[in-house]
Parts: structure tokens; C-alpha cells; sequence
């Protein structure tokens, strides 16, 4: 018997596997069930009461699902509106790629120009921009980011497409003209953007997001403190290590796998870190699924793409 049963709980059922407690009032415990088999979130769960004895307690151990659930409120978790569940986004992906992430139209129209400019940072950028760090170099290194995201570039899709990352009518030219602007403050940005890179942890982050926001601005114009102009290069730079974060698209899908992504408009490391987990939970979930047909190592770069395409058809959007 598991009497006393209060919220955190980690539970055992006969059928459902393990549960975690997402709410007591002591007289009741709702549940949630990993193997409860119900696509919404919602009807994953069940209600107790607090001395039942349908399920035991049990340790409380380390579980990407269970340890990263929305909070309860009102008898429904609080998460973003969008399409119901993965079953769903996965049928949509495929309605525009029948093959999944094996398909030539998916490679040409949205993984080749991604994977370019990673190849082009890995090539022009990475390979020298700590010599021209200490160079004081400011013009290669400006000249390699406009070249990462591919500034001159024209073709609509291959791997000569530009990227498209960020919003192209207010936060592409915010952006570039602050790299224009002063020398120190840009150096400052490039050096906190490698440590960052490399190390993807709360310190370096915090310095990174900093020098960001330290960039000149036209007075009056728009401001860099977005998370697109902030996550694009790390994301171009190491898509397997770090996450592209488009706030509308990062919350739908953290609602979809019932996620909580902890999102805050302003940049800071515990959003960024959840919803790097969030992607990397996706990705294990596509990993092997049937839009993987040839079991190819998944980046979040696939992990990103999956979730635009799917979001990004206004018309096919459902409400829970």
C-alpha cells in the first residue's frame, strides 16, 4: 500500500509502469503514467485517493519524461495550444515528405542549406577565428560569419541557399549592422560565442547572452535580444550539441510531448538548457521511428527541421 501519497511521488502500477504524482490535496492523488496508452497528455493521467493501494511507491530516479512534466493546474497541464500530440506531427511531416528524413525533396528544400552553412563555419570561420581573435581581426571575422549564414547568396533551396534563421525583415539587419559597429564590443561577442560553443554550460552562456546585448543598435531601431539572434550561430556551429530556439515553435513542440521547455521571453540559461532537453528528447523519439527508415544518426539540425515543417502550415493546426 502506498498511504500518504503527496506530489513528486514515483509510483508503480500493475499495468500502467510508472507514475509519478503531479498533485495531491490529501484526499486525492492524480497520477501520471508513462505507459497509460492515450496520445493526450491529460488522459495519461489518473486519480486516487491518497491511500490507495492500486499502485506502490517507489525510489524516485532520473527519467526524461517524468522529471520534466508541465505543471498541474485545473485539472489539465499548462502548456501551449497546439496540435494534439506526436502521432499528428508525425503524419503531417510525412504528408510533405513521404519518406521521412530519407527524402531527396526534405535533403534539397530543408536540410542541404543547413548542413552547408555548418560546413562553411566548420570550414572559413572555426579553423581561424581564435587567431584572428588575437589579431584583433575584426574584418575576417566579420566576413566569415556573413559568409556562415550566407548573406550573398541567392538560390530558393540546395545547399547554395542562404539561411533564414532568423526573421529576415527586422532581425537579420539588426543584427549584421550591430556586428558593424564597434570593434571591441564585437571581439567581445565572437570570443563569448566560441567559449559558449564549446563548452555549452550556465557561466558561458551568461557571458555569451551579455555580449549580445552589448552590440551598438541604431538608436530607435530594433533591439538583438532575441532568442533566434542568439541561438543561430551555436546551433549552425555544433547542431548536435546545441538548439536553434524559435519561441512559438520550442513551446508548441514542448506542449506536443508534454515538455516543459520553462520559457521566459528573456534570455537565460534554465529556458535555453530545458529546451535543449526538450529537443533531445524529440530526438530520441524520431530517432527510430518511421521517418527515420534508414536508422541514420538524427542532429537537432533534423530535430529543427522536423518541428518548422510541421508548425508551419497555419491551416493544419489543431487545438488539444
Amino acid at each position: 500500500m502506498s498511504s500518504n501519497l503527496k506530489s513528486g511521488d514515483f509510483v508503480e502500477h500493475g499495468q500502467w509502469g510508472l507514475g509519478k504524482v503531479i498533485n495531491a490535496d490529501g484526499r486525492h492523488a492524480r497520477i501520471y503514467f508513462k505507459g497509460r496508452p492515450d496520445a493526450v497528455p491529460e488522459k495519461r493521467t489518473a486519480e486516487f485517493g491518497i491511500d490507495t493501494d492500486a499502485v506502490v511507491r517507489v525510489p524516485a530516479r532520473p527519467d526524461v519524461e517524468l522529471d520534466n512534466l508541465p505543471p498541474w493546474r485545473d485539472n489539465r497541464f499548462e502548456r501551449f495550444k497546439t496540435v494534439s500530440d506526436l502521432h499528428l506531427a508525425k503524419d503531417r511531416f510525412l504528408r510533405s515528405f513521404s519518406r521521412g528524413f530519407d527524402d531527396s525533396d526534405y535533403v534539397s528544400k530543408e536540410r542541404a542549406y543547413k548542413w552547408a552553412a555548418h560546413q562553411r563555419y566548420q570550414t572559413l570561420f572555426r579553423p581561424h577565428a581564435r587567431a584572428w581573435l588575437l589579431d584583433r581581426n575584426s574584418a575576417g571575422l566579420r566576413q566569415a560569419i556573413s559568409e556562415v549564414y550566407g548573406l550573398a547568396m541567392t538560390a530558393k533551396d540546395g545547399p547554395s541557399q542562404r539561411l533564414n534563421l532568423m526573421y529576415a525583415p527586422v532581425e537579420e539587419p539588426a543584427y549584421f549592422d550591430a556586428l558593424a559597429g564597434d570593434d571591441v564590443a564585437f571581439l567581445a561577442y565572437v570570443s563569448a560565442a566560441l567559449d559558449f560553443i564549446d563548452s555549452g554550460d550556465a557561466a558561458t552562456f551568461a557571458v555569451f547572452a551579455e555580449s549580445l546585448t552589448r552590440l551598438p543598435t541604431r538608436k530607435g531601431g530594433a533591439t538583438l535580444e532575441h532568442w533566434t539572434t542568439l541561438t543561430w550561430l551555436p546551433f549552425i556551429a555544433d547542431p548536435d550539441r546545441h538548439y536553434f530556439l524559435k519561441p512559438t515553435v520550442t513551446q508548441e513542440f514542448g506542449s506536443i510531448i508534454n515538455f516543459d521547455v520553462r520559457y521566459r521571453s528573456e534570455l537565460n540559461f534554465e529556458t535555453y538548457e530545458s529546451s535543449l532537453r526538450m529537443a533531445e528528447r524529440l530526438r530520441g523519439l524520431l530517432q527510430d521511428s518511421e521517418l527515420n527508415l534508414s536508422r541514420s544518426a538524427l542532429t537537432l539540425l533534423d530535430v529543427q527541421s522536423f518541428m518548422w515543417v510541421v508548425l508551419r502550415y497555419k491551416e493544419l493546426r489543431l487545438t488539444p
